[in-house]
């Protein structure tokens, strides 16, 4: 059972992989967690399980640190974590054009809020993505009325084919 414990963790750490790309989760690292010091369980016991998640990690190819002291009382522990897929930051233009800068995206928020319009993504690509203030509604809008007023003025060419 004990040799085990390699081989599954490896199969373990595969599998998150694959499921958490799948997810669209590309950015995976883990905290490998050693022994804390009140543990249970003699230190040859630990060293070879220790040894066994240890190796898993690394021929999985992950990124990892050491979260030293900070296993469960038990055994050693792996934790993964994913890069936040929500931006933090936001570089902001106000209502007016003005470019504000890189603000966090509570602030942004705020901002918006205070002049009762909305934060729009204009240029989500971008690190940090490009939020605008507007009237999103307004906008919209104004957007179709130009569509309704090309359509208007477009010319229809009609060609007819002589038999």
């Amino acid at each position: 059972m004990e040799e085990q414990v390699n081989s599954e963790t490896m199969k373990f750490c595969g599998l998150l992989k694959e499921v958490y790309s799948e997810l669209g989760f590309n950015e995976i690292s883990v905290k490998f967690s050693d022994r804390p010091d009140i543990r249970a369980g003699s230190d040859e016991v630990w060293n070879r399980a220790e040894r066994a998640l240890f190796d898993a990690v690394e021929k999985t190819g992950l990124s990892y640190e050491l979260n030293s002291g900070e296993g469960a009382f038990y055994g050693p522990k792996l934790e993964f974590i994913l890069k936040d897929a929500i931006a933090k930051e936001v570089r902001l233009v106000d209502q007016n054009g003005n470019m504000v800068g890189v603000v966090a995206i509570e602030q942004a928020l705020e901002s918006a809020q205070n002049v009762d319009l909305d934060l729009v993504e204009i240029v989500p690509d971008w690190t940090p993505p490009v939020c605008k203030i507007l009237d999103y509604s307004k906008q919209k809008y104004d957007a179709k009325k130009k569509a309704s007023e090309a359509k208007k003025k477009q010319k229809i060419l009609t060609i007819k084919r002589l038999s």
